[in-house]
Order: C-alpha cells, then structure tokens, then sequence
C-alpha cells in the first residue's frame, strides 16, 4: 500500500496547480499507472467549467503510449470520480470505456448530484479501492466540502503578530511586523481563497489592495464590512483596477458614497437588514454567489483587525487559523484578539489538529478546528 500513498500524493500534487482556477469545483489530480508502476499520464482541473484530471490524465497517456496502455493500468484520483452529467460527461464512464481494471481515490463526492462513481465503476468490473491518504485529500478541499455541507464557504482567519502577541504598536503601526517571506505566503494563500475579507477598520486606516502582487495568480474577490456605508470613495478598494472585483456589505439603509462609481465598475453592494451585520448571513450568502461573477464561494480569508476576527471566533465561525509570529516583542499594542468572554481554561479555543513550520525568521502557525464536515 505504501505506493498506493505515493501515487496519491502525486495526484494531490498535480490538483494543487488548479488553485484559484477551478472553483467553486474542487481541486483534483489524476495519475494513471501500468502494472509495473510505470506512469503513463498526469492530469489536473485545469479551469471550471473545463475537462476534469481524469480526461488530461488518460489524453496524456494516449498520447504517450496509446490505448493499449490503458489495458489493465491502476487510475489514481484524489476524489471520487464523478458520475453525472454536468458540464462535462462523467469521468467513470470513460474510465470503463478505456478498459482501466483499478481504480484508487481518496475521498469521496460530498455532492450527491456528481457522486455514485465509485459503484458504477465496481458494477462494471473495475477494482475499487477508497480513503487512500483520505485525510491530506480532505485538507486539500476542505473549502469545497465546508460549502457542500453547510452551504458557507470555509473560514480562515490570517493574523501576523509580535511574540508577545501584538498585531501593531500602540501608536497603530503595523508595517511589517513579519518577514517578506510571510508576506509572499499571504498572497499565496489570497489566490487560493475566493473571497479576502476586510473590515471598516482595517479599510480606513490601512487602506489595504487586498490583491496578489507577489506570486503568480488569479486576483480574488475582496469583500469589506461597512455597515453604515461610510468609507471613503477613494480608497484602494473601491478605485483600483480591480474594483470590480470588490463588494461592499452594508445594513439595508446605508446610503455610501462609493455606491454608483463601484457598481458601475462592475463591483457589488450587498444590502442586510438588522441593527447590526449577521456575519452567518453574510457567509450563507457569500456561498450561494460571492465568488466571481457570482459563483459560489468555498473559501473566505479573513485578514483584518482584532475587532472582526474576535467576532467571528466568538461566532464559531472559524474553520482554519493562520498565525504569523515574528521574532519581536513590543511590549504593548494592539492584541491579537479581544475577550473572548473565556472564563476557565476547559473551555479554551482549541484545534483538532494543527502544523507548525518556520518562513524565514518568522513561525508559522496553522490550527485545524473540525476533522470533517456533516
């Protein structure tokens, strides 16, 4: 079995090169294999809407090798192949189509429309074999399965911190507290996320792009929590080149300057009603179309002040946590989080699982909070 876990961390490998471009499909690779593990073809979702892996993967393995290599060959996958016809035919039935005896995935479809592939493969001769490094493959789409199951894109929560645990100095100066190294990984993680959301704070006083700037890749959505509609036309946000890609969320009676001038370059005002922003209405809706051209969303980072990242914690809101902690100490500032209202150390925020890597001088810090979604 250990090759069985070494074709499928090709696979997710391969899916990895679709971030930012397939959603709100998920991220899937595909790796084919001769019976003397020799690999005839690699292939990923490219772009939604577009040829699934297992197409690219069995087209690069013709093309290579021909058919006949096909014969009795072992198809890795990282999910489930689909079974449905959407906007591409189903990937299993051209898998029997090409006479491939095994085929081994990791998790499968969460979306019961496209599931049922794995059955129809095994109704028609082939070997099935499932949950291989299901745990990594579950990592990798999190996003997508956060929104199938609870109709919300998955929530990351981005702080860069001091060791003392101070995001800016008392006087509010922030930049940089990390290392250009952890800069260049946030805009990673920004062409991963379909949406980059900000609140009024951090809009007004740093008036942040929001934008990938250091690495190559797809530009988000970015969305800022402005209740009463009273940030300035100005800013970055709503006057840049990618103006278009910005909404601003605001209560049913704001009335904000930047209103004509952002829809007119193609942006968005979405309207709540309450005293207050619903930040699970918000989310609910950013699922149902707060991607690009109002496509579903699976995955919002949150980069913003103490103010709007301790609300959403306090709201459970919280899939995915990412601290940034340099190698200083302040001394006093602005803490990461305010008081999250917790009394005994039993009922501290914990994670089920969490990873720890250094970038430059700088630690990284990312904390799980759910196994698995329902």
């Amino acid at each position: 079995m250990t090759e069985y876990s070494d074709f499928m961390r090709m696979c997710l490998d391969a899916a990895k090169k679709g971030g930012g471009y397939v959603n709100p499909n998920p991220l899937v690779g595909c790796v084919i294999v001769s019976t003397t593990n020799e690999v005839l073809g690699v292939g990923w979702h490219r772009k939604f809407g577009e040829a699934h892996a297992e197409v690219h993967a069995i087209e690069e393995a013709v093309s290579l090798h021909g058919e006949e290599a096909l014969r009795d060959a072992t198809l890795f996958v990282n999910l489930e192949p689909c079974n449905h016809h959407g906007k591409t035919p189903p990937c299993s039935h051209l898998i029997a189509e090409k006479g491939i005896k095994k085929v081994v995935f990791a998790a499968p479809d969460p979306n019961h429309d496209a599931a049922g592939g794995a059955e129809y493969l095994r109704e028609r001769g082939i070997e099935v074999i499932e949950n291989v490094a299901h745990d990594a493959a579950f990592r990798l789409n999190e996003p997508f399965y956060t929104r199938v199951a609870l109709g919300r894109p998955m929530v990351s929560v981005k702080i860069a911190q001091s060791l003392d645990g101070f995001v800016a100095m008392k006087n509010g100066e922030s930049q940089w507290i990390t290392s250009s190294g952890s800069r260049e990984r946030v805009h990673e993680m920004r062409t991963f996320s379909d949406i980059v959301l900000t609140g009024r704070g951090t809009a007004k006083v740093d008036n942040p792009r929001l934008t990938v700037r250091h690495v190559d890749g797809r530009q988000p959505v970015r969305m800022v929590l402005d209740s009463e509609g009273q940030l300035d036309p100005g800013l970055q946000l709503f006057s840049d080149e990618y103006s278009h890609l910005t909404i601003a969320v605001v209560k049913e009676d704001a009335r904000p300057g930047y209103e004509q001038s952002l829809k007119k370059a193609g942006g968005r005002v979405w309207r709540f009603g309450g005293d207050t922003l619903d930040l699970s209405d918000v989310l609910d809706r950013a699922g149902k179309e707060g991607g690009e051209g109002g496509l579903p969303a699976n995955h919002v980072l949150v980069e913003a002040g103490p103010g709007l990242g301790t609300a959403i914690l306090e709201a459970d809101l919280v899939d995915r946590l990412y601290v940034f902690t340099a190698p200083i100490i302040l001394g006093e500032g602005l803490a990461s989080f305010g008081d999250l209202g917790i009394e005994a150390l039993s009922n501290a925020y914990r994670f089920v699982d969490h990873s720890v890597e250094t970038i430059g001088p700088d630690v990284l810090f990312t904390g799980y909070r759910r196994n698995g979604v329902e």
